[in-house]
């Protein structure tokens, strides 16, 4: 891999024999490890790999000897300090990884960063939660550069699998308790304000089934419930700062709403597991059954009682209401939502080793606990008299 780099500027890798030799990508970081003993491990991509969930899969490959190139979209003083706390996490590790400044919507550097490639792991999704900019901010990144990845990893003639993360949102826009979801199942809504994020997954997952369906490429789809869990690095992630919402007071009301939630560990583990066995190819759901909002709460109201915990539910009537308000179209999430129960049938990851280790309660206590000794949540008051506030999704 690349020779040791200065971590206080952005700079371009040494070209070796192990990194491509045409012009690079931007190279924010680099951990390399002397005590490497797999040189001949599977050379790895991950899109989005400073995310709650790529900085997590990086963890774990690093820790199991794989060499990991990353990708951000741009260069900051945070991308400098997350892949610095990466590198310090893994620091005995025997693999090795860099990251790089790459965007999606253009072909620099990927023709590059591609070189030598054997497995990639997309998860570079925007997620705008009042964004009304559908087609410019949602549905183009996430289906135009899955496609212009997807035609770069064609190319690679090393490559062997194509890993993408979509969401439980792109399985339907609306739940219907009667019915038991699966991997058949697909978010057909037009797009429209209320769910946004969730649909512009599901047409690039869609498209991607079809590209590689036309041009017989292995794909695997991991379609995961909400991500829980505590980071590994100092970045949150919208789920993250949806729960905050019921910590800090900003919400203290309780919808009927509810998520079918699945740990990071767990969901980076799948993906892995997905990578190193041949066999596995196509989608597969991966979640626990469903809480309610007030169940979650119930949960860490137990396991931190010197937290404000909302404790007051809201009646369907007011939700409604109150989501009506909101301008940016997120509110009609709320009440297409209202009492249904998305019940995700997981089986079919289960049969193929992707495992559920972490319990629902425990993913919960971890997150927690990672907020309480981040944000000083015990110490921030109940904030009374305001609005509900629930209305964007987090799927």
């Amino acid at each position: 891999m690349s020779t040791q780099q200065s971590e206080s500027s952005p700079s371009k890798p040494a070209a070796t024999s192990q990194q491509p030799q045409q012009k690079q990508a931007t190279n924010t970081a680099t951990k390399n490890n002397n005590n490497n003993n797999n040189p001949n491990a599977p050379k790895i991509l991950i899109i989005g790999a400073l995310s709650f969930l790529g900085s997590h899969l990086l963890y774990q490959l690093v820790e199991k000897g794989y060499h990991v190139r990353g990708t951000v979209k741009h260069h900051s003083s945070d991308v400098t300090k997350w892949a610095n706390e990466l590198k310090q996490l893994t620091k005995f590790a025997t693999g090795s990884f860099t990251i790089y400044v790459a965007d999606i919507l253009s072909n620099e550097h990927w023709k590059d960063l591609f070189v030598g490639i054997e497995y990639v792991f997309h998860l570079a999704f925007p997620h705008h939660c009042r964004s009304t900019k559908i087609q410019e901010e949602l549905l183009v990144p996430a289906v135009e550069g899955t496609k212009r990845l997807l035609e770069f990893a064609q190319q690679t003639k090393t490559m062997k699998k194509f890993i993408l993360t979509s969401c439980y949102g792109a399985l339907a826009d609306v739940f219907e308790n009667h019915r038991i979801y699966k991997e058949t199942d697909w978010n057909e809504i037009v797009a429209s304000p209320r769910n946004s994020y969730a649909y512009s997954k599901a047409c690039a997952e869609k498209m991607a089934v079809l590209y590689c369906f036309e041009t017989h490429f292995q794909l695997v789809s991991i379609v995961p419930g909400v991500i829980l869990g505590p980071p590994v690095i100092s970045r949150l992630s919208f789920s993250h700062d949806y729960i905050k919402l019921f910590l800090d007071g900003t919400a203290n009301r309780l919808p009927d709403l509810y998520y079918p939630i699945v740990d990071v560990r767990d969901v980076a583990l799948a993906e892995i597991i997905a990578m190193e066995k041949p066999d596995i190819i196509g989608r597969y759901c991966l979640s626990h059954p469903s809480k309610s909002i007030e169940q979650i709460m119930t949960t860490i109201r137990t396991q931190f009682p010197d937290l404000n915990v909302p404790t007051q539910k809201v009646s369907n009537f007011i939700a409604i209401f109150g989501s009506s308000l909101d301008t940016s179209g997120k509110g009609d999430f709320v009440i297409h939502n209202l009492g249904q129960i998305p019940r995700i049938d997981s089986s079919k990851a289960m049969g193929v080793g992707m495992e559920l280790i972490h319990e629902v309660e425990d993913t919960i206590e971890d997150t927690v606990q990672h907020l309480q000794e981040n944000y000083l949540l015990d110490k921030r008051p109940q904030v009374r008299n305001k609005p509900p506030v629930f209305f964007c999704t987090i799927t």
